[in-house]
């Protein structure tokens, strides 16, 4: 791999994970299948004294880390973007699961990156309408209500809720003539969660 011009003697995993080594302090994973954990705190939770029976609650005090998991699924938000969202959401899940016994998810964000969306009947001077797309790919809005509705449903379906997001968008004709846009879609997909230290 050559940088600036200059040949590393590391793969870009191990650029990355360099800050972890420089910097282990609190971090407890790093990298293990798109999730990361940090050192987290004792807390108080509610637990069954006799669990799958109908019984009384007790305090216990767990020592618990805060994981983090992110990925992105772009291609299949293109083609699909109701199932292809789901994908991203379903994966994220699985790896947040890949860090241990355990882990838990609590809540979900959403990041999307799409090319002009074009509107009826709003005024958007920077979008150029004579813009075209290939048939085979949704269109821009189209992704953004489809993905959205996917990644929600689907995460509700786990107890996992869809707290916050963003959203981009972006397409313009350059002075050179140079087309540039996000044509393939960028999702973004990440949660947080906990596990037992």
């Amino acid at each position: 791999m050559i940088i600036d011009g200059k040949p590393m003697d590391r793969t870009l995993m191990k650029i990355v994970k360099s800050t972890l080594q420089a910097n282990p302090n609190n971090s407890v994973i790093g990298f293990k299948d798109n999730s990361s954990a940090i050192r987290g705190f004792l807390m108080k939770e509610l637990r069954p004294v006799q669990p799958g029976l109908s019984c009384p609650l007790i305090e216990v005090y767990k020592d618990l880390d805060i994981l983090f998991t992110a990925e992105t699924h772009n291609f299949p938000c293109a083609v699909a973007p109701y199932p292809g969202a789901e994908t991203g959401a379903g994966g994220r899940i699985r790896d947040t699961h890949a860090t241990g016994r355990g882990s838990f998810v609590i809540a979900a964000t959403a990041g999307y990156c799409v090319a002009n969306l074009n509107m009826q009947g709003t005024y958007a001077p920077w979008e150029d309408p004579s813009f075209i797309y290939p048939p085979n790919l949704t269109s821009p809005l189209q992704i953004l209500i489809d993905a959205s509705n996917g990644a929600s449903n689907y995460g509700n379906k786990f107890g996992k809720p869809l707290i916050q997001g963003y959203t981009h968008t972006f397409g313009m004709r350059l002075p050179s003539g140079e087309r540039q846009e996000w044509l393939k879609p960028i999702m973004f997909s990440a949660g947080i969660g906990q596990r037992r230290a």
